[in-house]
């Protein structure tokens, strides 16, 4: 499938990026991936990033405040905002962190807990997603930047975005 490459390529590039900085805490990386009418979004970012804290929850707020970020990462609504008029509707999620109790090995979280993961959307009207509104800075105080790489209509690009900044900008259909 021609999205699996496209992602493939962006996930070589972000990990190679990840690994010469890896693990740094406030910092989101996305990949965004749209082949025809199939939209992928990437994420990878330690939880510290989401949460302010990698190990298991401990207290009752640590454990609401997990349980509240799975919840969000399930979804995905509210952190990935597109534009209704692409009528995107969300068709998979494949999210790992044990911490959140995410993924196959939830058993045994480390201390310097990761989110990866994805997300899979079927859009009507691809042409109309022009945008991306990304919630991460509204939900967590803790997240200061979002490095996100994208790919569309055969072209690619790169947007880091800073506090306040949460749209992401795709380029029209050629």
């Amino acid at each position: 499938m021609k999205i699996k490459t496209l992602l493939l390529g962006l996930c070589c590039c972000a990990a190679a990026q990840a690994h010469q900085g890896a693990h740094v805490h406030g910092r989101i990386q996305l990949g965004v991936a749209l082949d025809g009418q199939q939209l992928v979004v990437d994420i990878d970012t330690p939880l510290d990033s989401l949460l302010g804290f990698e190990h298991a929850p401990r207290t009752a707020p640590q454990k609401k405040l997990a349980a509240e970020w799975a919840e969000r990462l399930r979804t995905a609504n509210k952190l990935l905002r597109l534009p209704p008029q692409a009528r995107c509707t969300l068709q998979g999620t494949e999210l790992d962190a044990p911490v959140l109790g995410l993924g196959a090995d939830t058993a045994k979280p480390s201390e310097h807990a990761d989110l990866e993961g994805q997300w899979s959307f079927q859009c009507e009207h691809p042409e109309a997603l022009r945008s991306i509104d990304l919630g991460f800075f509204e939900a967590s105080r803790h997240a200061r930047i979002i490095d996100v790489r994208w790919v569309k209509d055969g072209r690619q690009g790169r947007q880091t975005l800073q506090r306040p900044q949460a749209r992401v900008n795709l380029p029209a259909p050629r």
